[in-house]
């Protein structure tokens, strides 16, 4: 979990972002195993400040990549996942005005899925260090389950307290968002923060990245129909 927001924290830092973020990520899943996928970051409400830093080429000694820069690899995201077995339909988006990334996909079955996540993930790292593959979604008759494997390697809060003020500020206002949609009625939910929506097709679950760091919410959820 460290290394993973590690490599959240300061790919933001490259991609501009001195201000709130939000990470959404939605899966519409079909009683078949197969579903669609849709990653989003959305930097809008830094907008006024993101042109001006692009312009100028770094901050704080920071060098900020270049609109080419950022579709290059979003562009090469979109290969590599047009490349996994079972995965179809990718395509990404580029709003240099709203600064909102989207990439989204369909997939045949959860392996795809999982295979999507952990690549996007290992291209999106612009640490030093390389991150572990994780199973984080599994499904069979009557239950879809969001898995959340960092428990042990989760921030105390003397080390979260310790942070340096402008990474504990982006890790308290980056909001991260699920959104996970069925065919069938959702009976119940394991997590506690998770909503359901009126409808019963919907679960959704929210929290800024230094609550899910320091264990005070997860993204595991068993939802059952």
């Amino acid at each position: 979990m460290k290394r993973l927001i590690q490599s959240i924290i300061f790919f933001t830092i490259l991609i501009l972002t001195t201000g709130c973020f939000d990470v959404t990520e939605e899966i519409k899943m079909n009683a078949d195993g197969s579903g669609e996928l849709r990653l989003n970051i959305n930097l809008s409400q830094s907008k006024g400040n993101l042109a001006s830093y692009m312009d100028a080429g770094e901050i704080n000694g920071i060098e900020i990549p270049s609109k080419s820069k950022i579709k290059s690899e979003i562009k090469k995201l979109k290969k590599a996942l047009s490349k996994i077995k079972g995965i179809s339909k990718v395509k990404a988006k580029n709003d240099f005005d709203e600064f909102v990334f989207e990439v989204t996909a369909d997939f045949d079955n959860i392996k795809a899925l999982n295979k999507a996540i952990n690549t996007s993930v290992k291209i999106f790292n612009q640490t030093p260090f390389p991150l572990p593959k994780f199973k984080h979604f599994s499904f069979e008759e009557n239950k879809f389950s969001r898995l959340f494997n960092y428990t042990d390697e989760r921030f105390t809060q003397e080390e979260f307290d310790g942070m340096i003020s402008v990474v504990r500020y982006l890790m308290e206002s980056a909001k991260v968002v699920s959104i996970y949609r069925f065919e069938d009625s959702v009976k119940n939910v394991s997590n506690s923060k998770a909503k359901i929506s009126p409808s019963n097709k919907s679960v959704m679950l929210e929290g800024n990245i230094a609550e899910f760091a320091t264990g005070k919410k997860t993204l595991e959820n068993h939802i059952s129909f």
